[in-house]
């Protein structure tokens, strides 16, 4: 019998785990039915029926559903969080309230309360550690510091995640660890810190390899590539591109795929791809708008201003820099409402408004004062630079210039250097100082041919090409001045939609008129009517199709409508095989159309 006796306590302790296991199945369902449902008194009542089960371990398995959706399904941890609220009511224990103010902190996040993120996400980790959970306590930091960085109190973030990562390291957390460094790479990136940011990203991405978390492995792949991008290193920055792609499409990860797009666009901007750029940045903010998240959709609406500008479509740029504005201030995004006001600026100065660029950027520099983003600041200066420099008040730009210049060196930023670089050299040219000008400008050209910036390198051989006209360098200046029309062409050809290639073929008139200009001073008539007629015919075709008044029949009209309707497709399309059969409804349309404008053309002849 002593058998029967020392078997009891064991069958009991089977009969507690299979009350354990039913008990959780249990709250796995009525967690899932609590997210399913719409209203407040729906979950009251699902909970008054199931009041054994309202408890902590019914709001840990809330917390844990919002961890697994709120990267793909955004707007379901709104739910979970309202589930939680009510679970609040039923069960009144100190743990049931720290992960519900966690959760709520998430939500608000998605949401763009920024600051009630913080709040949320604080309470929740005091809660955490009064219960003398200290390293749960740190959990709740890692989203906090996300929605520090993004009201643009890197500092304070910057603490926060090193505080994190301390206690994740104590207690062997490789996973909290890794997403901790992933949110500093970011935070420090913000601050033009890239190799800080690489050495981070890296460790991050080290962890999650060596754990298999597929998903949190292509977060760090895309901040990875991002970081590349801002280093200039191309290569490394489109193969983390592609691999974290191809992985968060596979894995439904909704909102990284919207995140990478967005950085794979900017990329594209950096190079001069602008058409890719478009796409890539119109899928990305289409998906953010689809999530519900402010923030993101904002900051894909200031990407494609940006690209407008590039462009020179300035009054398109201009519209949404002036409505993106008060909603970046009032989603209290100081980067980047510096950054729109900046960017306006620049359209301002193009569109000759040069009192009121000024004012934005003067607002924009002050902002990235206060961010203490040193590399930004002088940026912005920069363009106040140019500014000077189009009201010929040339010293004053060369003096801005010049102790901008002095903030870059420091910066890990080349294209910024590059341009720096540049405009040193065009001041110094208007000023007739043009060896100190070719100097700088070469140096210039050199660089932006090797980290590949191509609107670096059409300006800086049209401004080289400008010296060696003037010191009667004739064969050079022909160089030059026809290596950068050929540069601005074959960025041109590749643009979805004829507006996009009218807007920056009215961009890239310089060299071609100053090409016009040195045959003309030379006595070359016939190769400067050649340079003419090959600008005429550029202006007359983009002019055509891009609908000026007087320039197209109703038919071309017509087409040229149904044309841009196509290419708007085209550039919006979401898989080879649609892309294929627009391309084929593109050229057989651009045949008719070319056929309408000979015979419009032949008949204006007769």
């Amino acid at each position: 019998m002593a058998g029967t006796g020392n078997g009891f306590p064991l069958f009991l302790s089977f009969v507690n785990i299979v009350h354990v296991i039913r008990s959780d199945m249990k709250r796995s369902t009525l967690a899932t039915r609590l997210i399913s449902v719409t209203t407040a008194g729906q979950r009251r009542k699902l909970l008054a029926c199931n009041t054994a089960i309202a408890d902590a371990r019914l709001a840990r398995e809330l917390k844990n559903y919002c961890y697994r959706v709120w990267t793909s399904e955004p707007s379901n941890t709104r739910l979970a969080a309202a589930a939680l609220n009510t679970l609040t009511e039923f069960s009144t224990d100190k743990e049931t309230a720290a992960m519900a103010s966690w959760i709520n902190g998430i939500a608000d996040i998605t949401s763009g309360k920024l600051e009630s993120a913080v709040k949320n996400l604080d309470k929740a980790s005091r809660l955490l550690l009064r219960l003398g959970n200290e390293h749960e306590s740190a959990q709740p930091l890692v989203a906090k510091l996300i929605a520090l960085a993004m009201l643009g109190k890197y500092a304070s973030a910057q603490r926060t995640g090193e505080n994190a990562l301390r206690i994740f390291t104590q207690y062997r957390d490789q996973l909290a660890a890794g997403k901790i460094e992933m949110n500093l790479s970011n935070i420090v990136s913000r601050r033009d810190q890239y190799k800080l940011a690489e050495r981070y990203c890296l460790s991050a991405h080290r962890r999650f390899t060596k754990l298999g978390e597929r998903s949190w492995q292509t977060m760090a792949e895309n901040g990875l590539a991002n970081t590349y991008a801002e280093l200039n290193d191309f290569k490394r920055a489109d193969k983390f591109y592609a691999r974290a792609l191809a992985n968060a499409r596979r894995a439904r990860m909704h909102m990284t795929v919207a995140e990478i797009e967005a950085s794979i666009g900017n990329l594209a901007l950096f190079r001069g791809r602008y058409a890719d750029a478009i796409r890539m940045l119109e899928a990305s903010r289409q998906k953010y708008e689809k999530l519900g998240m402010p923030h993101q959709t904002a900051v894909a609406e200031l990407e494609i201003a940006d690209i407008y500008a590039e462009l020179n479509l300035n009054s398109e740029a201009a519209d949404i820099y002036r409505r993106l504005i008060p909603t970046l201030h009032r989603l209290k995004m100081r980067a980047e409402e510096a950054r729109a006001r900046a960017s306006f600026g620049r359209t301002l100065i193009a569109t000759e408004n040069f009192a009121n660029a000024r004012t934005e950027l003067r607002r924009a520099a002050e902002l990235y004062e206060r961010e203490r983003n040193a590399t930004a600041t002088a940026a912005t200066r920069l363009r106040l630079a140019s500014l000077e420099l189009s009201q010929d008040n040339y010293t004053g730009a060369l003096s801005i210039v010049d102790a901008s210049a002095a903030a870059l060196e420091k910066s890990e930023n080349v294209r910024l250097r590059l341009s720096a670089e540049w405009l040193r050299g065009e001041i110094l040219s208007k000023m007739c100082r043009f060896d100190e000008a070719e100097r700088h400008l070469d140096a210039a050209l050199r660089g932006s041919r090797k980290f590949e910036q191509p609107t670096i390198t059409r300006s800086a051989m049209n401004s080289l090409g400008v010296i060696a006209r003037e010191s009667g360098k004739i064969r050079k200046a022909e160089s030059m001045f026809t290596s950068a029309i050929d540069a601005a062409e074959l960025a041109r050809a590749p643009l979805p939609g004829e507006e996009f290639r009218m807007a920056l073929f009215a961009k890239s008139l310089e060299p071609y008129e100053n090409l016009i200009q040195l045959y003309l001073e030379n006595s070359d008539l016939k190769n400067a009517f050649t340079s003419v007629e090959r600008a005429r015919s550029r202006s007359l075709l983009e002019s055509v199709a891009s609908g000026k008044p007087g320039r197209s029949s109703d038919g071309s009209s017509k087409l040229r409508d149904e044309l841009n309707w196509f290419y708007s497709r085209l550039a919006r399309a979401e898989d080879i095989a649609e892309a294929a059969k627009l391309q084929a409804q593109i050229r057989d349309l651009e045949k008719k159309l070319g056929a309408e404008t000979m015979r419009a053309q032949s008949s204006s002849r007769s």
